[in-house]
C-alpha cells in the first residue's frame, strides 16, 4: 500500500474515533448535542474529556426517554 494512502486511512481512522461522542449525541438526539459537539471539538483531544463525552453521549437521556416529543 501507498504510504500516502495509509496516511490518510489513519487519518480517517482517527478522525471516527475522535468524533465517535458527538456522532452518537446525534444518533441519540440528545437535547444537549450541539453543545456536546463544541466540547468534543474543544476537549475531545485529552483522554478524560473525550471520555467525558463518551460517557455522557451514551448514558443521557434522550428525549423520548424525559417525556418530550
Amino acid at each position: 500500500m501507498n504510504e500516502h494512502t495509509t496516511t490518510i486511512l489513519m487519518l480517517v481512522i482517527i478522525g471516527i474515533i475522535y468524533f465517535t461522542p458527538t456522532v452518537v449525541a446525534f444518533a441519540r438526539d440528545l437535547p444537549q448535542k450541539q453543545m456536546m459537539g463544541v466540547l468534543n471539538i474543544v476537549m475531545g483531544w485529552t483522554l478524560i474529556g473525550w471520555l467525558v463525552l463518551f460517557f455522557w453521549a451514551s448514558l443521557a437521556g434522550t428525549r423520548m426517554e424525559e417525556g418530550f416529543s
